[in-house]
This record gives C-alpha cells, sequence and structure tokens, in this order.
C-alpha cells in the first residue's frame, strides 16, 4: 500500500496542471480581462467541470494572467490571491521564481490594467502592462509574445508559428472591432490552424476554453465561460468548436466528442473462441482420465 501511494503522488505531482499554449488579454476601455487557452491534455487535469480551470487567474478590472507547466497549486492560489490584491504582476512573478523549485519548467503570462511598467530581466517584456516568463526547461517548440493589452505564451507546440498566428489573428480581431471574447477565441483558432499542440497532431488540443470577466463580475463567476471538450483521435479541433459555440451564443461546459465504439476485433473473438475451445477439451479429457472416470457401471452397482 505504501507503494501504492507514493506512486499516486508522485503521478499527481508530475501531471501537467497548465495549458500548453495561451492568450492573455484586457480591454482598456471596458474593463474587460479574459483568457483563452488551449491543451492536447484532459482539462479535467486542470480543474473542475463547470469552472474556471485552475491555470487562469482573474482579477476583474485590475488583472489577469496565465501559469503554465507543472505547477504548484499552492503557488498559483498564492498568485490569484496576489493578483485580486492588486499588486503588481512584476512583483508576483518574481515571487514566484523565488518560491517555485521548478520555474525553470514553468511559464506565466499576465496583463495588468493598472501595472503599467515594463518587466525586468527575469520576466521580460518590452511592452507597458505585460509581464511574462518562459523557463529554460519549457519543453520546445516555446515561447512568448506581446503586443498593447495582449500577451501570447506557449510550450510543446508544434512550432512558434502557433505564437505568431494567435498573435495577429487576435490583433486583426480587435482592429476590425471585435469584442474580447471574440478576439480571444479567433486569436486562438489562428495558432491551432498552424499546429497547436503538436502532441494532439490535426487535432491540435483535446479542450478548449475561453473566459472574460466584467469589471465588477466575480472572477469565479465570469461573464464568460465556455469549455469544449473532445476525444483523442476522434479527428475534432476543440478550438475551432469553441469559436463556432461562441458565435452561436453558446456557454458552460460542451462535451462534443465523437469517438467511435471500439468492437472487440474478429480475431480477437475467433482467438477468444479458440482458447476456450481448447480448455474445455482439456477439462473434459483431465476429467475421462480420472479415477471416477475409469470405473465401469458394474463398480459403479457394487
Amino acid at each position: 500500500m505504501a507503494v501504492i501511494l507514493a506512486l499516486f503522488v508522485v503521478l499527481v505531482l508530475a501531471a501537467p496542471s497548465s495549458a500548453t499554449w495561451s492568450i492573455v488579454a484586457v480591454d482598456e476601455d471596458t474593463g474587460e480581462v479574459g483568457v483563452a487557452m488551449a491543451s492536447c491534455v484532459p482539462a479535467s487535469v486542470l480543474g473542475n467541470e463547470g469552472q474556471v480551470l485552475v491555470p487562469v487567474l482573474l482579477a476583474p478590472g485590475v488583472a489577469v494572467g496565465a501559469v503554465q507547466g507543472i505547477a504548484d497549486p499552492s503557488l498559483i492560489e498564492l498568485a490569484g490571491a496576489e493578483l485580486l490584491d492588486r499588486s503588481d504582476p512584476q512583483v508576483i512573478v518574481e515571487t514566484l521564481l523565488e518560491q517555485d523549485d521548478l520555474a525553470s519548467a514553468r511559464q506565466y503570462g499576465f496583463v495588468s490594467l493598472v501595472h503599467r511598467n515594463t518587466a525586468t530581466a527575469d520576466a521580460s517584456s518590452s511592452v507597458p502592462g505585460v509581464v511574462q516568463y518562459t523557463g529554460p526547461d519549457v519543453e520546445p517548440s516555446a515561447g512568448q509574445r506581446a503586443e498593447e493589452g495582449v500577451a501570447v505564451q506557449g510550450g510543446l507546440l508544434s512550432s512558434t508559428e502557433v505564437l505568431d498566428a494567435s498573435m495577429m489573428a487576435f490583433t486583426r480581431s480587435r482592429e476590425a472591432g471585435s469584442d474580447l471574447a471574440t478576439a480571444l477565441a479567433e486569436g486562438l483558432s489562428g495558432g491551432a490552424r498552424v499546429g497547436g499542440d503538436r502532441r494532439c497532431g490535426a487535432q491540435s488540443a483535446l479542450f478548449a476554453q475561453l473566459v472574460v470577466a466584467r469589471a465588477f463580475d466575480d472572477g469565479a463567476a465570469p461573464e464568460t465561460l465556455l469549455t469544449v471538450i473532445v476525444d483523442e483521435g476522434d479527428g475534432q479541433n476543440p478550438v475551432f468548436l469553441l469559436e463556432e459555440a461562441l458565435v452561436e451564443g453558446q456557454t458552460g461546459w460542451l462535451r462534443l466528442g465523437q469517438s467511435p465504439q471500439r468492437g472487440v476485433p474478429k480475431r480477437g473473438v475467433l482467438a477468444v473462441g479458440i482458447g476456450l475451445g481448447l480448455a474445455s477439451m482439456l477439462v473434459l479429457w483431465r476429467g475421462m482420465g480420472s479415477p471416477s472416470a475409469r470405473r465401469s457401471p458394474q463398480d459403479s452397482l457394487s
């Protein structure tokens, strides 16, 4: 039992607790903050159904962030509390880097509406209000991009083109007059079109989540919360489905998996049948060869 418990703890601690790539953005005019993220891990690994996933940090009207990598939940909780307390994201990231023994495998992306300083060397960004960090041990392809009011970051990508395409699609959408939610969804789709998470092939991810909070929302119950979940290998792309669902006005957790029922192969059925037949013959042969089976009718009557 001790060995099983130890293995369980190791597996839990080793499970990825963040998305592979994300777009973090704010709207300076409305005070909205939002995140769009996707990954080739089950959404259940990152949080509970119907809720904002653990890696997403919301401080409506103040700032927004995403924590990526094999993250310690207690550190994420600390960062979220500090963000709600209007702390400078730069200070939050510096604190995380000091306290996190696995900081080299993390990614952080923050955008602030109230703190407009630029980041320092440890969390480099030359864009006011944007603080990002990509550890040297984050698996490639990995990187980050920043523009006014938006940060894109990711690892385990098909290529760094995912970052560029996500940023370009988001920026074009905003320039065309789209609201924050629409731009985030379109930005994520831009990244999915060029590959997304390299582990999922053409699907680009197994889930996608969009979260947007208004200035006076409760961060735990934001204005927009939409999550799309698909099955591995069913050929569907959750990022594209999320964009479609947003246009249709859908909300909540949408389980859209379409994995075909996997029956037992005919060869497997044949092998099982042959095995059962041989087993029956063996039992019958042993039974006939037993002393009781060899007794004559006269022996039975005596």
